[in-house]
């Protein structure tokens, strides 16, 4: 990673890991704030007491692109009212055939979904996460993808998605072993 591009990304709150899979995409993710996000009015919910920012996200907001390595995991630090009956906040995934399609907003595959954690201004008790999910039947290894949130939001606090700060996609690499024809033949001898 160059220079300027570590610059960028600290700038933007995204955090990218050491190791990085192949054609230089990383396999996970740290991001504060996504990558790109549909332009529609959302709203944020501000905790005074750590100088700690939740936004509501209204469409979709775009993260990556990955490299698919297997299984993966994603937690997301959300916050909602308790009053609230409220929407989810729906995580899609969908592929990314060329990096200039990452801003664009096109309906993933839903994953997982979550309704948010009560308020609670403590950032670190306010993460979910997902069950390990198997890329293996949507893309093969070593395809990038784009992870998607989408979230609704109205007026009326009860009917909107949770609102969201952080996200962290952690990879389970599937490994892979190089095999000779001779070591292949001796399994059928």
């Amino acid at each position: 990673m160059t220079r300027w591009a570590c610059v960028i990304a600290a700038v933007s709150g995204i955090f990218l890991p050491a190791e990085v899979a192949s054609q230089g995409i990383p396999s996970e993710l740290v991001a504060c704030g996504p990558v790109c996000r549909e332009t529609l009015p959302d709203g944020l919910s501000i905790c005074v007491d750590l100088d700690y920012v939740w936004r509501n996200l209204s469409g979709r907001a775009t993260y990556g692109p990955l490299m698919n390595v297997g299984p993966i995991e994603i937690s997301i630090q959300t916050n909602r009212a308790p009053e609230s009956v409220r929407f989810p906040l729906f995580v899609e995934i969908r592929p990314n055939e060329s990096t200039d399609r990452v801003c664009r907003f096109f309906p993933g595959l839903l994953v997982w979904q979550t309704d948010g954690i009560v308020v609670n201004c403590h950032p670190d008790s306010l993460w979910e996460t997902s069950p390990r999910i198997s890329l293996q039947d949507l893309f093969p290894t070593g395809t990038p993808y784009i992870l998607q949130l989408h979230g609704f939001y109205a007026v009326d606090p009860r009917l909107e998605s949770p609102y969201v700060s952080c996200l962290r996609v952690k990879a389970f690499p599937v490994s892979v072993e190089a095999t000779t024809w001779t070591q292949i033949k001796r399994l059928y001898r």
